[in-house]
C-alpha cells in the first residue's frame, strides 16, 4: 500500500480528550490487489472517498458484535457507495479483495480531527477472535 499525505489543516480543535489537534487531514491511499488495512479503531471519524479504480470491501464490526460489509465503489445499483464515513471508535478493516493482479483502488481518507498515529489501535488477532468468535475467519485474514 502506498500513502501520501495531501492535506493537513493548520487550524486546531480541542478533541473530546481535551487535547488540541489539527482539525482535519487528507491522505491518498493506493490499494493494489490483495492489499488490506487490518482491523483497527481510530479516535477520529474517517471519510473514505473512492477516487479511481476498483471497489474496496469495508468490514465493520458493530457495537453488538454483528458484521456489516460495505463496498466502496461506483456501482450504485448494487449498493456500492463512492463515499463512506466510518465513525470514530469503530472497529473496521479495508481490503482490495479482487483477484485480477492489475486491480487497484486510489482513495482519499479524510480524518476529523487530523490523522495522528497515537489514536489508532490495532487489536491483536487472538484478542479479536476471543471477543468476536463468530468472525474468526475474517480476523484470520485481516488481523495480525
Amino acid at each position: 500500500m502506498y500513502l501520501a499525505e495531501v492535506y493537513t489543516s493548520q487550524d486546531y480543535i480541542q478533541s473530546q480528550d481535551k487535547i488540541q489537534r489539527k482539525a482535519t487531514s487528507g491522505v491518498y491511499c493506493l490499494y493494489e490487489t490483495g492489499v488490506f488495512v487490518q482491523f483497527h479503531t481510530m479516535q477520529a471519524d474517517e471519510i473514505l472517498v473512492l477516487n479511481h479504480g476498483c471497489s474496496l470491501d469495508i468490514f465493520i464490526i458493530n457495537q453488538d458484535g454483528s458484521l456489516t460489509r460495505e463496498v466502496l465503489g461506483y456501482d450504485l445499483e448494487k449498493g456500492e457507495k463512492p463515499q463512506l464515513t466510518i465513525a470514530k471508535n469503530t472497529l473496521f478493516a479495508v481490503a482490495n479483495t479482487h483477484t485480477d493482479p492489475n486491480a487497484f483502488s486510489m482513495i482519499t481518507a479524510f480524518n476529523i480531527p487530523a490523522y495522528d498515529e497515537s489514536y489508532c489501535t490495532f487489536p491483536k488477532q487472538q484478542e479479536l477472535i476471543e471477543k468476536y468468535p463468530q468472525h474468526k475467519d475474517l480476523f484470520e485474514k485481516y488481523a495480525l
